[in-house]
């Protein structure tokens, strides 16, 4: 929490650390980890990140804010459980 009483900083902390693991899970989806392992990492590892002491501060967040958090689950989910996209070069040939 800032002076004026704001928590940009404190978001913007965070979601520059769920980006850096976010990293991680889609290196992990490359070496095609189950979608469980995957999930596990995405609750311990990134969700944990997220999710501490956010009753304290959650409610207080701007929309942007809360929309850039969400985000960042979002992102999650997709990486976990959506088909990667195949190169251009692979759909020609088929």
């Amino acid at each position: 929490m800032s002076a004026d009483l704001r928590w940009e900083t404190h978001v913007g902390y965070i979601i520059s650390k769920c980006v850096s693991r976010l990293y991680f899970l889609k290196q992990l989806n490359k070496a095609s980890l189950p979608s469980s392992h995957l999930l596990q990492f995405d609750t311990t590892v990134i969700r944990s990140i997220l999710e501490y002491a956010s009753p304290l501060w959650h409610t207080n967040l701007s929309k942007p804010e809360a929309e850039h958090l969400e985000a960042i689950q979002h992102r999650a989910i997709n990486i976990i459980f959506i088909i990667p996209r195949l190169p251009l070069m692979l759909l020609c040939w088929q």
